[in-house]
């Protein structure tokens, strides 16, 4: 896994976290090989090389102590197309041969197990709030035994990050929160929206489906500085299993009147005030 950033270094504390989330993230896959499909491997161990400049390289090392050497090629193979295939938001079947007969390991089952969906969340949440990463790539090797390179876009990441299965144990709700735009929202889907609240930046899930819904009908866009005024709930997660808090906007009740437009020598999704 490489980590595409612009500037050439990332924080000590996201790349521990990187690698502890990389770290459960094959323990929970190996975990479900082994507890429903009876293919897992005995230990995972994973090494770290030093970076490249622009980069930083999470190659994994797989270790597994067994009687039959196909069942070690066959795991390796299939758990780098699958973690490939996870982060890349699949949802695919993978047949893997074991003593000639074909198992089929399914995505949806491996994201059951609770570490696997909170190590999934965790790496697509830190790619998507850090700005100087602009996306993610994956080598895996095939099962012909190729080489192959992904690029996962953060706007895949985003939906990765839903997958965490979580208890909302502790929700507070502000009421009439005003809260400045730090990037331009042009989406009338949910989505996440980074808004700055008395000089903190928040990443927050907009629920508001009325509001999205006029989004849509009235081409409503918005710019960097501008301001709404909502109700901003924050969610409580299992902070022990690698979960941070949730901040969802619930209900939006002002915001500025912009439409996008499309003519002359400006960019689509240029914002300009009607009338002016």
């Amino acid at each position: 896994m490489t980590l595409n950033v612009q500037d050439s270094h990332v924080p000590v504390a996201e790349l521990i976290e990187y690698l502890q989330n990389t770290n459960r993230l094959f323990k929970g896959i190996n975990q479900t090989l082994n507890e429903k499909y009876a293919i897992g491997c005995n230990s995972i161990e994973l090494d770290v090389v030093p970076f490249e400049e622009g980069s930083f390289k999470i190659p994994i090392w797989v270790k597994k102590v067994v009687y039959n050497p196909y069942v070690v090629d066959g795991v390796v193979t299939i758990m780098g197309i699958v973690v490939t295939s996870l982060l890349n938001n699949k949802q695919e079947t993978h047949e893997i041969e074991v003593n000639h007969e074909i198992v089929e390991v399914e995505n949806k089952k491996l994201l059951e197990n609770k570490t696997t969906a909170y190590a999934l969340s965790n790496i697509a949440n830190l790619a998507i709030h850090n700005d100087s990463i602009s996306d993610i790539s994956v080598t895996y090797e095939k099962k012909n035994g190729d080489r192959e390179n992904l690029r996962i876009s953060k706007t895949i990441l985003s939906k990765v990050a839903e997958y965490r299965i979580e208890e909302e144990t502790n929700c507070l709700l502000q009421t009439n929160v005003t809260m400045e735009i730090v990037s331009p929202v042009f989406s009338d889907e949910p989505s996440n929206w980074r808004v700055r609240i008395n000089d903190r930046i928040y990443t927050a899930r907009m629920k508001d489906a009325d509001f999205l819904e006029t989004m849509n009908i009235q081409g409503i866009a918005f710019g960097k500085g501008d301001t709404i005024v909502a109700d901003f709930e924050t969610v409580a997660t299992d902070v022990a299993a690698g979960g941070r808090p949730k901040y969802n906007i619930t209900k939006v009740i002002t915001y500025p009147y912009y439409t996008k437009i499309s003519k002359g020598s400006f960019d689509q999704g240029e914002l300009f005030n009607e009338g002016e």
